[in-house]
């Protein structure tokens, strides 16, 4: 009897400790799949960025809509700060059309005006803030139409003239830097392209941009033909 006890308990220790080992077992599987679920990457880390700001880039894309009227891509803020009130001169440059010319001196006008400004990076932004996706993509070609006039003025030998002509007369050309308009621009085109604006005119939908970008290209054209 005692033989048959001992049995029983031996018998039970056995599946006690076999159960004890299936448990732990279990547990370290559920561990291990938990380590390799919560480990990160550099390559992973990236490649959800990247995602991230694919899907960022679709959306905004998505909301650009030109079937609007022109005064629907506009933004006229109520305010009277000088900056803004600069970047909304900027934005009414017009291409191709009577007496756009000297709207794209006087826009350029106030590009050279705004590289001056230290303080400037804060009221870009809060301009661009509070701009549609349409708003914003239409602003970034009228800033570029205004920087390539504004660099043209710098160079141009008739520059006095066109500044005369545009009611700008008394402005001394002299006070600007290409190098710090360069460095204006490009960071104008950092905070375009932090509220999702791409810097690839081609792109743009809108009418004016397109000619503008053909223009350009057939210019670049003529010229590597020489």
């Amino acid at each position: 009897m005692k033989q048959f006890t001992a049995f029983i308990l031996a018998a039970m220790l056995m599946l006690s400790m076999a159960a004890c080992s299936e448990d732990e077992k279990a547990a370290e599987e559920n561990n291990t799949a938990s380590n390799q679920e919560t480990i990160v990457t550099p390559e992973t880390e990236e490649k959800e960025e990247a995602s991230s700001e694919e899907t960022e880039e679709e959306e905004i894309a998505e909301e650009v809509d030109y079937s609007g009227e022109l005064s629907d891509w506009l933004y006229q803020p109520d305010s009277d700060d000088e900056a803004t009130l600069a970047l909304m001169e900027i934005d009414a440059c017009e291409y191709g059309s009577a007496g756009a010319s000297l709207k794209q001196t006087s826009s350029a006008v106030q590009v050279l005006n705004l590289s001056l400004q230290e303080d400037i990076s804060e009221a870009l932004t809060a301009y661009l803030d509070g701009m549609t996706a349409t708003q914003k993509d239409y602003f970034s070609f009228q800033w570029q139409m205004a920087v390539d006039k504004a660099e043209q003025l710098l160079t141009a030998e008739d520059a006095a003239v066109q500044l005369e002509e545009a009611g700008h007369g008394d402005l001394d050309l002299s006070q600007f830097d290409a190098e710090a308009l360069e460095a204006f621009n490009e960071m104008m085109t950092e905070a375009l392209a932090e509220q999702g604006v791409a810097d690839v005119w081609k792109e743009h939908t809108d009418i004016e941009p397109f000619i503008h970008w053909a223009q350009t290209q057939l210019a670049e054209e003529a010229t590597s033909a020489l």
